[in-house]
């Protein structure tokens, strides 16, 4: 999907982490007229209960997020702990608007620290 096409309601953003923030996002998603698919691992997740469908899969499972990413226009991350690599070979079916660069980065708190930094973005310490 090219990111500058407007997604527009009716249309599905898939959510990878099924907890209190993708219930929030969930529920915001809906108001404003989309629907919702969540994939998480947890039987009757926060999510899973107000969303349109639920993936019941693990966060790394490529075939589950493959499912995701052609049954959804956009996907998105509730947590930093998605999969990057599965999240990139899934791409080419649904476009993810923060992309997967920040997130790998986001993984490694060295890394993340080291990031900011760079940014000019004051943090404390690394002890």
């Amino acid at each position: 999907m090219n990111l500058n096409k407007p997604l527009l309601p009716g249309q599905v953003i898939g959510i990878i982490g099924g907890g209190q923030l993708g219930k929030m996002m969930a529920l915001s998603a809906r108001e404003l007229g989309f629907r919702v698919g969540v994939l998480d691992p947890t039987v009757d997740c926060p999510a899973a209960q107000v969303a349109d469908w639920h993936l019941l899969a693990a966060y790394d499972d490529q075939e589950a997020l493959k499912e995701l990413a052609k049954r959804s226009q956009v996907i998105t991350y509730e947590f930093e702990n998605a999969d990057v690599d599965a999240l990139a070979a899934v791409e080419q079916f649904a476009t993810i608007p923060q992309g997967t660069d920040l997130l790998a980065i986001t993984q490694d708190r060295l890394m993340e620290k080291t990031f900011l930094e760079d940014q000019n973005i004051v943090i404390a310490p690394v002890f």
